[in-house]
């Protein structure tokens, strides 16, 4: 279920201040950082990371939110390693840019 629901709280934490986010979603997340399957909860976290990266508070970082990048480069899906190499490009527009998806699942960095 929280595949279906996390891309519309993600949406909606875009429009939250800082404090919002970190009073109002922030708690309710963190037992959400954790899980590694279904891997579509890490790609939305991934997908949405620059939002998580400026709204959560920057000593909780270390312990919730980088862990995320951590997991998913040692996860076998091919995709989850691809938006972790993208991570960087954390504007959409520059991460068609940054990586191009090989069928070999080699990352290719322009």
């Amino acid at each position: 279920m929280i595949p279906f629901v996390l891309p519309n709280i993600m949406a909606i934490a875009e429009g939250c201040s800082m404090v919002e986010f970190e009073e109002l979603f922030f708690p309710h997340l963190v037992p959400v950082f954790v899980l590694e399957e279904p891997v579509q909860i890490m790609s939305i976290f991934l997908l949405k990371f620059e939002v998580l990266l400026t709204r959560t508070p920057k000593a909780k970082l270390q312990e919730h939110i980088y862990p995320i990048l951590f997991r998913s480069l040692r996860s076998t899906s091919h995709q989850l390693q691809l938006q972790v190499g993208c991570a960087g490009c954390l504007r959409r527009e520059q991460q068609e840019q940054c990586c191009r998806y090989q069928p070999r699942s080699a990352v290719q960095f322009v």
